[in-house]
């Protein structure tokens, strides 16, 4: 979470909103009903392009500048969703 708040940070434009949710839900995964919980990350900037969108869990994909940045944060936040049979999207 904290990885996400500084890209936001360095991507926003003066002002505009961060917002962090939570919700307690259980939903069908595998052989039945399991509790889950529901991280939903929002802010008011002007969003990602379709193209980034579509690359943003790629290994190694950044926006930054060459030297700013590893391109692993949302990789390895899904691998570690994944590892619990979780998801991210």
């Amino acid at each position: 979470m904290r990885g996400m708040r500084c890209r936001e940070w360095d991507t926003r434009h003066r002002g505009g909103q961060h917002r962090v949710g939570q919700e307690n839900l259980c939903l069908e995964a595998g052989a039945g009903v399991r509790p889950h919980v529901v991280l939903t990350v929002s802010d008011t900037g002007c969003g990602m392009t379709p193209e980034v969108l579509s690359r943003v869990f790629e290994p190694f994909f950044t926006t930054k500048e060459l030297g700013k940045g590893t391109g692993l944060g949302l990789s390895t936040v899904q691998g570690i969703l994944k590892g619990h049979d979780g998801f991210a999207e």
